[in-house]
């Protein structure tokens, strides 16, 4: 059970704040915490538990109450506590320990909580752990009241709780005999007697290493009864067996044997996972192998002179590689094989068999639909008579809910109060025509979910409890008709009525879900040329209704998507569409009054929004579909009492067809397209890009530069899907914020599915960009089992890095002996992971070569683009040094690199300079950090941006010993204003040179050396500040990046063959 904060004025109300302490430094904290709190009336019971004088601790100018309480001796924990809380007078009680402490609104946060829900007993707030130096951790407490799940373990710090002074008038008190988990036993006897309220906001902080005895429980020593802590969740739990009931006992079992299968399901689909890789890898190296042989094959073409001697070595190689097939062709079957029976093994599994009733009900929402029809569909007229006897009956039961709703709302007699803003953003219009239970349901959701809105109701002369109704409202605009005009001429009176710059109109048969109106609002705003926004639309069983809606070129309509589930990535991008249901349509009231409102011919109802998205289209608008903002709709309950529907439908399409017939012949012909082909407007190519993860910039790895390609295809006339290959899980409010809604992601598909989905668009995408040679390897298995989908479709190969020459560099650092035949083929093999590829995008000429001399590829340069940016931070009011990388894997170019920064460079940096630090940004789960034990050097984790760091630090070290491509990082820190000391390997990659762009040095004293220089030179500082902002100007071009994807990606696609 959660909550959000609302203001409240509850200032008045007491808070005893008991702050148990034997007198450690970190007491003065505590009290500053408190000493800064909103809530202005509190008292502290500051509990002397270690028998010492504390009248020095307290702050002679401390605004609060202070009751100094104690024995004269030392007190145990629960000793302590109870004697604060016997000492206590206020009205409501809060516990923090001296080595803790809240933030300033924690207080008044609680208390305006307990205020406003008087059935709850406790309230608190999330808790963020820190280190004992007050540092922030990674750990957060912030989980929901779960009672069963308080049963098993404590999840909320002692200082993130406000309780009332009820709960001691009913014996509630810490039990002397726990010296460890006391605060979870008063927290058990609290939630005996009612309800937790948990508010999602951090206000607690709880510092690590203190004396609770609960800080070093791990899953290891927490059940022992060989350790303090095993030993006291045992006698917690000899003290409670019998105090819960029987109900009690059975759900905390319940849940712990849940999540214990769980962890058995997950630990079986890893093995499940760690098999396929197997047989991946073993057909990669039966690949491997026929390649090797296409070489050995070539090398002894060339090594025979004579003519003859070719020719009888040429008829015994086709014999070879005849044999050679064949033997490939019986492995093939064979995988296959092994493939098959990993399923069956899968399917016999205990995974298989407990998932089974998953299955059945995906299965039955997503079964064919009686006259289901193709993907290249005959579209159909929507009426409530196609509608299944499923939706009728949810149907049957929210209506029955619904009317009553309505009956007691009316024998109440409550008035209605809507938004009424004095300078509204939105003017929301809404037509009704009976149905009163339904248009109460579609109120009560505007005063729920909108703001800086008005209400204009057109009211079409119903016959039911609708006048009733009315006369509750009030802040409404309200026309009353003596007679049913119609849906359209309904819209057209309210539409004059509006006095916001939007109007949005809404059936009186939907709902609004949180943040529609606001999503949609900030769509239309973010362009002049788009002309209208319609939302998400699902029906009441949770199903898609629509997702954007098609027009055919005979005129005839489609909603995207009916019946799919509504959260498939096919449904969660924004994209131009043909129109947008009337059930939530948003547009600029200038435009509506431009085109004449609704076209009047359409009355009383049907195609009167599709031919107004017509007409806004063909004045140069766009019609635009967000996924963010949902609506559920009951669907064909607003349709205003017409009769003949299904006649009056045909009768208009007919009329929309003669009107824009011309406008109509650039459709999609749905006798040869699929709506997957229509779903937005023709005459973009469609382009597919394929990557490890959806590539957030603070990741590093290539990931900066990844995500900068995806942004340039995006700025093309292009509509672009992308495929998370190796992380296919993401979180789609992380994607919009970060990246953008423009595209398409298939989040949940990975490895596993690629072939599948693949299959599924063959002959839909232009364009396939595939980014990383592992990623060729899957795409190549892919087209080996289908070849049709490489035949239709433009193949491109981002190399973003070959990793050959780094693997080599990275063995001969290691000792190994690799010799330069060696290299080359292992540079060959993977050039060759391009051969289905048409075009090879290079991160540098360098590379670029080697697929052109070996390949023959038509091959372009697209390295980095980044802009330059200027600070003001001058030398002197910067220090420390900057790594920025991913640390990862002990394996990698960026933890070698630093840990040899750390043995060669870091102790003669650290004792030129005592002050100086090093400072690591970047993922930093690779093992070899643990290594690394010094207060000076300073770990900051991934961070979603890095430009402060930038901005404060003097030097950015880049001591990298094997890498390919080109380091992003050393482009972005120039680009920033920050010099670099780079080893000569990034410094031959960057083309950069020293003394001008940046520093170079090999050996761990040189590096050492050039680093202390630079952090002590202003004058060299800023001479290769202004180097290195004029490299990346010359060589990160924005416009000579796009420029070469545009080359590659424009071209047109391989036709369809016969």
């Amino acid at each position: 059970m959660s909550a959000s904060h609302i203001p409240h004025d509850g200032n008045d109300k007491l808070v005893s704040v008991i702050c148990r302490t034997v007198g450690r430094p970190t007491l003065a904290t505590a009290l500053d915490s408190l000493a800064h709190q909103n809530h202005p009336t509190l008292e502290v019971i500051l509990v002397d538990a270690g028998g010492t004088n504390l009248e020095d601790k307290i702050p002679p100018d401390f605004l609060h109450q202070i009751k100094l309480v104690g024995s004269g001796t030392s007190l145990s924990r629960p000793e302590a506590a109870n004697l604060g809380l016997e000492s206590s007078t206020g009205e409501y009680l809060l516990f923090l320990d001296d080595d803790d402490w809240i933030a300033a609104e924690h207080i008044s946060n609680l208390v305006t909580t307990l205020i406003d829900n008087t059935k709850v007993i406790v309230a608190y707030s999330s808790t963020v752990k820190v280190t004992e130096q007050g540092e922030l951790t990674d750990l957060n407490f912030n989980q929901d009241y779960d009672p069963v799940l308080l049963m098993r373990d404590n999840y909320i710090p002692i200082h993130a709780a406000l309780f009332r002074r009820s709960v001691l008038l009913q014996g509630c008190r810490f039990d002397p005999e726990l010296e460890i988990y006391e605060d979870w036993d008063f927290w058990l006897q609290l939630a005996q007697l009612g309800n937790f309220l948990h508010i999602d906001v951090t206000s607690a902080f709880y510092r690590e290493g203190g004396e609770s005895g609960t800080g070093a429980a791990t899953n290891d020593n927490r059940f022992s009864p060989d350790t303090p802590p095993g030993a006291s969740r045992a006698k917690l739990y000899q003290k409670w067996k019998d105090r819960w009931s029987g109900e009690q006992l059975n759900a905390l079992i319940g849940k712990s044997l849940a999540e214990s299968t769980i962890q058995e399901l997950h630990d079986e689909i890893l093995r499940k996972d760690k098999a396929f890789d197997k047989v991946s890898k073993r057909l990669q190296s039966t690949e491997d192998k026929f390649l090797q042989l296409e070489n050995q094959h070539a090398a002894e073409i060339l090594a025979r002179s004579s003519a003859e001697q070719f020719a009888d070595r040429l008829n015994s190689e086709k014999a070879q590689s005849e044999h050679a097939f064949r033997n490939r062709l019986a492995e093939l079957t064979m995988q296959l094989k092994q493939l098959e029976h990993a399923h069956a093994l899968i399917e016999d599994s205990l995974f298989w068999r407990a998932t089974y009733p998953l299955r059945q009900v995906r299965n039955w929402f997503h079964r064919p639909r009686k006259g289901a029809v193709s993907e290249a569909r005959k579209p159909e007229l929507e009426s409530p008579d196609a509608q299944t006897s499923s939706e009728l009956s949810v149907k049957a039961a929210y209506s029955i809910q619904a009317k009553q709703h309505l009956k007691e709302f009316l024998a109440r007699a409550e008035p209605l109060a809507l938004p009424d803003s004095n300078s509204p953003k939105v003017s929301i219009l809404l037509v009704f025509f009976n149905q009163a239970h339904l248009s109460l349901l579609c109120l009560e959701s505007i005063i729920e979910q909108a703001s800086e809105v008005e209400v204009v109701i057109v009211d079409n002369y119903s016959t039911d409890e609708t006048a009733q109704l009315l006369n509750l409202i009030s802040g409404a605009k309200l026309i009353k008709n003596q007679d049913n005009l119609g849906f359209v001429k309904a819209v057209n009176q309210g539409a004059a009525l509006a006095s916001a710059e939007h109007i949005l109109l809404l059936n009186n048969d939907t709902r609004l879900e949180q943040g529609a109106i606001e999503y949609a609002n900030e769509t239309l705003e973010s362009g002049e040329d788009i002309g209208a926004v319609g939302g998400k639309i699902l029906l009441l069983d949770g199903s898609l209704q629509e997702a954007g809606s098609l027009i055919w070129q005979d005129g005839s309509c489609l909603g995207y998507g009916r019946g799919e589930d509504p959260e498939q990535p096919e449904y969660m991008f924004r994209r131009d569409v043909d129109y947008c249901s009337g059930a939530f349509l948003l547009f600029r009231k200038q435009d509506f009054t431009a085109l004449n409102g609704f076209d009047e011919e359409f009355a009383p109802a049907y195609y009167e929004e599709s031919d107004f998205c017509v007409r806004l289209r063909k004045s140069g608008k766009r019609v635009v579909y967000d996924p963010r903002a949902i609506i559920t709709h009951f669907e064909f309950a607003s349709t205003g009492g017409i009769n003949k529907a299904s006649e009056l439908q045909l009768a208009h399409r007919a009329l929309f067809y003669q009107k824009h017939s011309d406008f109509l012949s650039q459709f999609y012909d749905h006798t040869r397209h699929s709506p997957l082909q229509a779903r937005s407007p023709t005459g973009l190519h469609n382009v597919l890009f394929i990557d490890d993860r959806v590539p957030y910039p603070s990741m590093g790895s290539g990931y900066p530069r990844s995500c900068h390609l995806l942004q340039t295809l995006l700025a093309m006339p292009a509509r672009l899907t992308f495929y998370p290959l190796q992380f296919p899980d993401d979180d789609w409010q992380e994607i919009y914020a970060q990246i953008g809604m423009d595209f398409e992601v298939m989040l949940n598909h990975g490895r596993e599915r690629l072939l599948e989905f693949l299959q599924s668009r063959i002959g839909f995408f232009d364009c396939i960009i595939i980014s990383r040679d592992h990623n060729m390897d899957f795409f190549n298995q892919a087209v080996l089992l289908d070849p049709r989908i490489a035949q239709h479709t433009r193949i491109i190969y981002d190399a973003e890095a070959l990793i050959a020459p780094r693997k080599i560099m990275h063995r001969r650092l290691l000792g190994e002996t690799v010799s330069e035949a060696e290299a080359i083929s292992a540079i060959k093999q993977e050039v060759h992971k391009a051969r289905l590829a048409d075009a090879v995008i290079a991160v540098s000429e360098n590379e670029a070569d080697y697929f052109r001399s070996y390949d023959n590829k038509t091959t372009v340069v697209a390295g980095h683009a980044i802009r330059p940016r200027r600070t003001g931070n001058v030398f002197a009011s910067r220090k420390d040094l900057l790594f920025v990388g991913a640390l990862r894997e002990d394996d990698s170019p960026n933890v070698d690199s630093l840990m040899w920064f750390m043995k060669q460079c870091w102790p003669s940096i650290r004792t030129a300079e005592p002050e100086t630090r090093l400072v690591v940004v970047g993922d930093n789960t690779a093992p070899a950090l643990n290594e690394i034990n010094d207060k000076r050097i300073v770990f900051r984790g991934r961070q979603a941006s890095i430009e402060s760091f930038y901005d404060t630090c003097r030097v950015f070290i880049a001591p990298t010993r094997f890498a390919a491509g080109i380091p992003h990082k050393v482009h972005e820190a120039a680009a920033n204003g920050l010099p670099s000391v780079v080893t000569p390997l990034l410094a031959d990659q960057l083309t950069w040179s020293h003394d001008s762009e940046l520093l170079v040095a090999e050996s761990g004293e040189q590096f050492a050396e050039q680093c202390l220089r630079l952090y002590r030179s202003p004058e060299l500082w800023a001479k290769l500040q202004e180097g290195g902002l004029r490299a990346v100007g010359r060589d990160c071009s924005e416009e000579t990046f796009s420029q070469a994807i545009f080359s590659v990606v424009e071209q047109p696609a391989k036709p369809l063959e016969s």
